[in-house]
Order: C-alpha cells, then structure tokens, then sequence
C-alpha cells in the first residue's frame, strides 16, 4: 500500500517538474535586444532553461507576463513589451526560478514633441521630432488633416526620434497625426502648407 502511495507521489512530481523544465537545470539570461524600445516592439532574449510550459517575463519591476514565443530549444524567447513595462531589468521566472538580465531595458514613450519647418510646399521635407517611432520606416503611418491617402517616411533615425516625411502633393495646412504600433499622436499645432498660385486662362 504504502509503496503503491509513494510511486504516485512520485509519479505527479514528476509531472510537476516536467512541466516546469528539468528541475537541474538552471535559468540563465545572457543578453537581450535591442535595449531600448516602446510598447508593442519585439524584444529577443537569448539564455537557457526556458520552458514552454511556464516562462515568464517582466520589465523593470512591472506584473509578468507569460511567454509564448520559445525558439532553439528553450534558450531563446521572443516577447513584445506590454503597455505596463517601465524601465529596468527584465526579470523571468520558470517555475520557482527567478533571474534578472544584468542589461536595463530602456522603455521610449510613444511620443510628439515638434515639427520643422513650420511651412513648406508639397514635395518638401517635413521633419518630426519625438520619441518611439518605429525603426522601419513603413512602421510610421502619416495622416494630413485635410488629405485622403496615408504618407511614410523617408528616413528614421536609429534611435526612433525622427523621421523625415514628403508633404504629398494636395495636402493643405492642418494638423498631422503618426501611428505606430497601434498607437496614434496628432500634432499640437498645424503645418503650414504653401499652396501654389493659381493657374489662370
């Protein structure tokens, strides 16, 4: 009897520890990148020990998530940054283990600070200065108050704080807003476009 009770003792701890990855083996995180992003960017993180049955992560002292994105055998996980991540070192659990990166993560606001120059024509540059644009340029959705169609920019920088965008042609003096990420910001004064003369018979 007793030894039919030990078996299954052992038999679910085993179940235990196999959900959880080998109990010997430890949880190591090597490095992650890249080490800054905004809310919705991917962030990679390569170590050992990670399982699929119960990994989770957390970003500068903020509530954990679970992983769900586990590559090359458990020693390396892909994760978005949640909307409550903050500054800091990533933290991830497995099961009763919990190691910190020795890297800080640095979390860049979605953010619109100016413009310049204050008035252009169509077909000029426009250049915007914030915080968390997408690195891809396609990544960068401009919308002019006033026209249809959507804008891109040509260039951002490698730090995400500026893009560069052509005024397209049949835009008109107004407001702009950048989407990225599922998050939308609008200018908080207008861009002045200069409109051409008129054509007359």
């Amino acid at each position: 009897m007793f030894r039919g009770v030990f078996l299954i003792a052992a038999l679910h701890l085993s179940t235990v520890w196999g959900q959880f990855g080998d109990a010997a083996e430890p949880v190591e995180v090597h490095r992650f990148y890249p080490l800054s992003g905004t809310v919705g960017q991917e962030i990679t993180v390569e170590g050992r020990g990670f399982s699929p049955h119960g990994t989770f992560i957390s970003f500068g002292k903020s509530v954990s998530i679970m992983v769900n994105d586990l590559q090359a055998g458990g020693n390396v996980l892909r994760v978005r940054v949640p909307s409550h991540a903050r500054s800091g070192r990533l933290e991830v659990r497995v099961g009763l283990k919990l190691v910190h990166s020795a890297q800080r993560f640095r979390l860049h606001r979605f953010s619109l600070s100016h413009f310049f120059p204050d008035s252009l024509k169509s077909g000029e540059l426009l250049q915007i200065r914030g915080s968390g644009f997408s690195l891809l340029p396609r990544g960068n959705r401009i919308l002019f108050e006033n026209y249809l169609g959507n804008s891109y920019p040509e260039e951002v920088d490698n730090l995400g704080s500026l893009i560069k965008v052509r005024i397209p042609e049949g835009a008109r003096t107004g407001y702009f807003s950048i989407s990225s990420r599922g998050l939308t910001l609008t200018s908080q004064r207008k861009v002045v476009i200069i409109q051409p003369p008129s054509k007359r018979d």
